[in-house]
């Protein structure tokens, strides 16, 4: 594991080598506290597109929300119509490659799938949202 290292234009949060030492995947992660998807669209960019290299066929954004439950629920929500429609600087977010995994599991944590493409390329990217209750909670 290599924790903010400095790759291409940026830091990156975490890379996983193999057991070879190899590239295997990267999680890029971020904080926010409200809907505005700037940050978030940037981080998005670095982890697909500079940071992926290696064309590393699995990565992970975990986004850590600052908000009420109900913020949070509100969040994921607006989040969840975006992302298909968001793509990077030069992948292009597959259309219908949408699978969410939140079968049983916490509910202020939650996750979806997407597939990316540039060219023959395609990266699969685990979007992962988990809440961070308010300090006043």
């Amino acid at each position: 594991v290599s924790d903010q290292t400095q790759r291409g234009g940026g830091e990156l949060d975490l890379r996983i080598l193999d057991d070879s030492r190899k590239p295997w995947t990267i999680i890029e992660a971020l904080r926010i506290s409200d809907g505005k998807k700037r940050e978030w669209n940037e981080h998005l960019n670095k982890l697909v597109g500079r940071y992926n290299t290696n064309g590393l066929p699995v990565l992970y954004l975990l986004t850590y929300v600052d908000a009420t439950p109900a913020g949070f629920d509100q969040i994921w929500t607006d989040y969840q119509s975006h992302i298909p429609e968001k793509d990077t600087e030069s992948y292009a977010c597959v259309r219908d490659s949408h699978v969410d995994l939140n079968s049983n599991g916490p509910r202020y944590v939650q996750a979806a799938k997407y597939r990316y493409a540039c060219g023959s390329l395609t990266t699969t990217v685990y979007h992962i949202f988990a809440r961070i209750p308010l300090q006043n909670e």
